[in-house]
Parts: C-alpha cells; structure tokens; sequence
C-alpha cells in the first residue's frame, strides 16, 4: 500500500522496526558469548536467548503483515540503479535471513529438546553438544549473514541522511509529519 503523499512510516511499523532492531542486535552479540560458556552455565541465558527469538519470529511476521497493510512513503532512491537494487535484496534478505535465524533456532529446540532442557529440567543431558545439531551450523551461517546485512542496511540508512541529505532517518521515526505532507492531504 505504496502512498507518495506520506512521508514517514506508520506509527505501528516504527515501533516494530526498532523492536526488532534492538533484540536481533542483542542476540547476535550474546550468541556468541553464550557459545563460549560452558555448557552448564548456558541454561540461564538460553532462556533468555530463546525467548527473544521466538518473540523475534513473531515480530517481524507482524511487522509485514503492518507494512503490507497501511500506507507507507515511496520507495528511498539513491539515483543509482544499483545501489536502488541493493536497498531492495537487503531489505528483502534482512526479513527472509531474521526469519531463518529463528528457523534455525527452533530446528535446533526441536532437535536438541532445549525446551525441556531450558524451560523444565534446567540439565543438558550429558554428553550434549551444539554442533551435533544440524541446524546450528545454518543458525551460525544465517546469523554472520545477518551482521553483513545489517552493516548494510545500517550504512544505506547513513548514506541517504548525510551525503544525499535527504532526511531518510526521519521516515522511520516519530514525531509530526513532514509540512509537505499537510500539503498533499
């Protein structure tokens, strides 16, 4: 529900944005962390861990079910089809890796019983190692991806707000709508 008399994204959409901005970010630097820890000392954080992600998945579901859903401006142009191109696969990609991280994720739930480990015995069973699981080598993968794509993402963003000075930041933010938008109903 593209709309080019709107300049800024719907409240909702922002939120979300920001949301799932924060917590993938952390969760990108506590796996790690997490992974060096001992395997008796991961309970506790992998509650946390898994929590969030799952709260992740269903974020980022929801924010495309808003962003299909309300009116948004046009699409931000560098003037450069390629890099217009680019903007494009990295947004499509960060959704379609984010939702691969919490796949991965739950493969890894599933296949290693972590729910009843994390959430009901607080134990691993002995012997119990990560890297067994299949899925954590794409969880691994999906999430050194993602670092790439949010750097740039993260760096299109910084682009269009200091060298093409066109006020990107503000789209993705609250506060009133741009005087243009009055104009234009």
């Amino acid at each position: 529900m593209n709309n080019n008399s709107i300049s800024r994204y719907h409240p909702m959409l922002v939120v979300l944005h920001w949301l799932v901005a924060v917590v993938v970010i952390l969760g990108l630097i506590v796996g790690p962390i997490m992974a060096a820890m001992p395997l008796e000392q991961k309970v506790l954080p992998l509650q946390g861990h898994m929590a969030a992600n799952l709260a992740i998945g269903l974020l980022v579901l929801v924010r495309l079910v808003v962003r299909f859903t309300t009116r948004r401006p046009p699409p931000a142009t560098t003037g450069n089809r390629w890099l217009d191109w680019l903007r494009k696969l990295t947004h499509v990609l960060l959704y379609v890796v984010v939702l691969c991280m919490v796949s991965t994720g739950l493969g890894m739930a599933f296949l290693g019983d972590l729910f009843e480990v994390v959430y009901r015995t607080g134990v691993f069973p002995e012997a119990f190692r990560f890297d067994s699981l299949p899925p954590n080598a794409g969880h691994r993968f999906f999430a050194n991806v993602l670092i790439v794509l949010i750097a740039l993402h993260v760096a299109g963003a910084l682009y269009h707000q200091f060298v093409l000075k066109d006020r990107l930041l503000s789209r993705m933010w609250f506060g009133r709508r741009h005087p243009a938008d009055k104009q234009r109903g």
